[in-house]
């Protein structure tokens, strides 16, 4: 799997105003949840490449925003922008906002 896969799954599956977990990418792409380092990994390699807007809607499993420091900000601009609700501690707040759920399979499926 590329970054470019990645990115594929996010522009079909998790439009503008909602958000999807690194847990979720990972059992798309993997058929496992416990995968997010390498999709963090080829997330950052996408935001590298220009895919910001995209790559911004994946959160961590508790809300909490990638963590990259020159970046973070730009991450929650964005989804406030797009009418995500945050918690007070600066998470995404999943009570509101529920994770587009990608289920397992191959990347060549639909989701």
């Amino acid at each position: 799997m590329f970054w470019k896969d990645i990115i594929n799954i996010l522009q079909r599956s998790v439009p503008s105003g909602s958000i999807t977990t690194y847990g979720e990418i990972s059992a798309r792409a993997y058929g496992t949840s416990n995968y997010d380092r390498p999709v963090r990994s080829m997330l950052s390699c996408a935001r590298n490449k220009g895919f910001h807007q995209l790559a911004n809607r994946v959160v961590g499993f508790d809300g909490k925003l990638a963590g990259l420091a020159d970046e973070s900000d730009q991450q929650r601009q964005q989804l406030l922008n797009e009418g995500i609700l945050f918690t007070i501690d600066g998470k995404v707040d999943l009570a509101k906002t529920i994770p587009v759920v990608l289920g397992k399979g191959r990347l060549s499926e639909a989701p």
